[in-house]
């Protein structure tokens, strides 16, 4: 299992600590969420390359995540990782909605 634990892997969960610290993404902050599929569609727009991005900003779709507040990285890799990042957290969040509704 080691083999995983590569500098991207440890990067992508680096990056869901800081979102959860700095940004209160926190697992009680999702479960509360006014809109379920904000965090998928926010690892998608920074997925997303500058084209797509320009495709999105030309209809009426808001293509920044957060609004005007949005996360900024530094670079494509960085994007990247924090697209990785929020879909982990809309992973855990579709989890814990499935234990609830499980019971357990």
């Amino acid at each position: 299992m080691d083999e995983y634990a590569t500098r991207a892997a440890r990067d992508v969960l680096a990056e869901r600590f800081r979102q959860a610290a700095e940004y209160g993404l926190s697992f009680e902050h999702q479960d509360r969420s006014r809109d379920p599929g904000e965090l998928a569609r926010a690892a998608a727009y920074y997925a997303a390359d500058e084209d797509l991005r320009r495709q999105l900003a030309a209809t009426t779709i808001q293509a920044a995540p957060f609004g005007d507040e949005g996360m900024t990285p530094a670079d494509r890799r960085a994007e990247l990782v924090l697209a990785c990042a929020l879909i982990l957290a809309e992973i855990e969040r579709l989890d814990r909605v499935a234990e609830n509704a499980d019971g357990t």
